[in-house]
């Protein structure tokens, strides 16, 4: 999944440092927040690097607004190009990117409901 802003900004800093090999545990952390980092592949420096990134996302049950945000983001990412434009293949593009999201949205709550 995509890094957040301040894990970006990690990364960035790493860069920066002219710190390649951290910059690059970082992304992968970030871009993998629930992958196992294997120990016996990394150096505990890096695996402290891995769980210093990965703590710049809190879960969304600890943090919903952020993670709505990270939601409307992508989706602002996706469709404002289409929005922009008025023709019929950019509008049968937001229909598909709407219903799509219908679907998981029900899907969600589905999911969210109490279990007997």
């Amino acid at each position: 999944m995509p890094p957040t802003n301040h894990q970006c900004l990690r990364i960035a800093d790493a860069l920066l440092d002219d710190n390649v090999a951290q910059a690059e545990v970082f992304l992968w952390a970030a871009w993998h927040p629930l992958a196992e980092f294997p120990d016996e592949d990394y150096s505990l420096e890096e695996q402290a690097w891995a769980a210093s990134v990965r703590a710049l996302r809190r879960p969304p049950d600890q943090d919903p607004d952020s993670a709505r945000t990270r939601l409307d983001d992508a989706i602002r990412a996706e469709t404002t190009n289409l929005l922009l434009r008025d023709h019929s293949a950019a509008r049968e593009a937001l229909r598909l990117v709407g219903a799509h999201l219908v679907t998981r949205g029900h899907t969600v709550l589905i999911a969210a409901e109490p279990r007997p």
